[in-house]
């Protein structure tokens, strides 16, 4: 019995490509000469499960992925407080699993979310944010310097909101907090202006909005 892990036997041809012509297997050929056989092979399906490991149920749960191709299109989920670290093959530790990543598994098998926690950054124009860091003078700044999502917290003062998140990230802004950030709801944090997400999202909280 012939066997090649991730495909199955499906017969013998006259060309290694498998382009000549096909002879069923346990057949019996009468041949005027001598005649090389290769065996010809298909690429078995497997069936992907997500899990999200404690976030959102993903999007799709599973998907069809064929050996010795590439896994294409990832699920897609989110979890409140954390950061998207990507899909691995074990729930902590494992390797990573990309849309590039060609599959060796040779069985149904399930990726695993695996997730970081959230950075918060630190807003308040004294430039100490009570020791906290990394600390930002301006609300524009701080929003500027995100490349993941997470959380800044604003000092309970005046901060310009004219500008527009550039990237594709979600950032909760809660204002409202004393200078040492280790008191909320201490008082008013106003922004003149609203900020825009054209690409991702902001979510506000504790913060008064002024045109």
């Amino acid at each position: 019995n012939l066997a090649r892990t991730g495909y199955a036997f499906v017969g013998w041809n006259t060309q290694a490509d498998g382009l000549g012509t096909d002879y069923a297997a346990g057949g019996t050929y009468t041949a005027n000469e001598a005649v090389t056989l290769y065996a010809k092979w298909t690429a078995n399906a497997y069936t992907v499960t997500f899990d999200a490991n404690g976030g959102t149920a993903p999007n799709p749960g599973t998907k069809e992925v064929t050996y010795d191709a590439t896994y294409g299109a990832l699920a897609t989920t989110t979890r409140d407080g954390h950061a998207f670290n990507g899909w691995f093959t074990q729930a902590t530790g494992g390797t990573q699993v990309t849309a590039s990543t060609t599959v060796t598994t040779a069985s149904d098998h399930t990726l695993y979310a695996q997730w970081g926690a959230t950075p918060t950054r630190y807003v308040c124009s004294d430039g100490n944010c009570g020791g906290h860091t990394p600390c930002h003078r301006t609300l524009r700044e701080a929003v500027g310097a995100a490349t993941t999502s997470g959380t800044i917290l604003i000092a309970a003062e005046d901060q310009d909101g004219n500008f527009s998140l550039a990237a594709n990230i979600n950032l909760t802004l809660q204002g409202g907090w004393d200078a040492t950030f280790k008191n909320p709801n201490s008082g008013t944090t106003t922004l003149h202006g609203a900020p825009k997400a054209p690409q991702g999202r902001l979510i506000f909280q504790t913060l008064s909005i002024k045109p």
